[in-house]
């Protein structure tokens, strides 16, 4: 696999209010370029951060955006992502809205769920895919932190897509998704916790892994319909223009 140095691995980011969240930048590109780092993270929600958190993201990160992949009912049931953080640009761009609830049991098999969701989500949130592009994208709006829930799902796609965008390989794409492997149990007993995630609790954590065949088959997708990621993000909104803005300000 095709990294920016030997040993390069990606960094979690020390905050105590999320388990997930972690700088995107670091890796190699097919062109010999590297992904900047303190540019672009991913993380799981953020209404947890604390006032260090906060403090830490302001002075140390500079933050200015925030794209939330969550549901309208998430968001409402457990808090906007900026409250604790509210100078940055907020985006909710809820890519699984309009699928509806989907409770898991434990019976399905986990890679053949996880790639009945990607799969969805990139046939069917595309606009969401293509708004949070736009906003990272645009001039001002960096350094900027897109999440979901638990920072695997709806945040794993973008972060392929934008990886993808930027020239990274699939294998290397493939590696940046299992790496919330590391902090899964920790996320997973919080999520628990919640209101109407009762379920959770009675499934073994290792369902919840992310499951390197339902990114590979999401890749594959890509690929297939559109050619490539930046494909992808033209076919929903976005212009080339941007697509090369943002190169440039990513990749050194």
């Amino acid at each position: 696999m095709t990294r920016s140095s030997d040993g390069f691995k990606p960094r979690f980011l020390p905050l105590e209010g999320c388990f997930n969240f972690r700088d995107l930048g670091g890796y190699a590109t097919a062109s010999g370029r590297t992904v900047k780092t303190g540019m672009l993270f991913r993380s799981d929600a953020l209404q947890h951060l604390t006032a260090e958190d906060a403090k830490y993201i302001r002075e140390t990160l500079g933050l200015a955006t925030v794209v939330d992949f969550r549901n309208t009912h998430e968001v409402e049931r457990d808090g906007r992502s900026d409250k604790a953080i509210p100078w940055v640009n907020y985006l909710n761009e809820p890519v699984l809205e309009q699928r509806g609830a989907i409770t898991a049991t434990g019976e399905e098999d986990p890679a053949e769920r996880l790639t009945d969701m990607y799969l969805w989500a990139l046939r069917n949130g595309g606009a969401h895919y293509g708004a949070a592009f736009n906003a990272v994208a645009a001039v001002g709006n960096l350094p900027a932190v897109f999440h979901c829930s638990a920072g695997k799902d709806r945040a794993g796609i973008f972060a392929s897509l934008i990886l993808g965008v930027l020239g990274v390989d699939e294998e290397a794409i493939v590696e940046d998704y299992l790496v919330t492997n590391e902090k899964v149990a920790l996320i997973i007993q919080r999520l628990s916790s919640r209101p109407g995630n009762e379920h959770m609790q009675r499934i073994p954590v290792d369902f919840f892994r992310a499951q390197a065949p339902a990114m590979e088959a999401a890749l594959g997708e890509v690929r297939a319909v559109h050619g490539d990621a930046a494909g992808f993000f033209r076919s929903h909104g976005v212009e080339q223009a941007a697509i090369d803005r943002f190169r440039a300000a990513l990749l050194e």
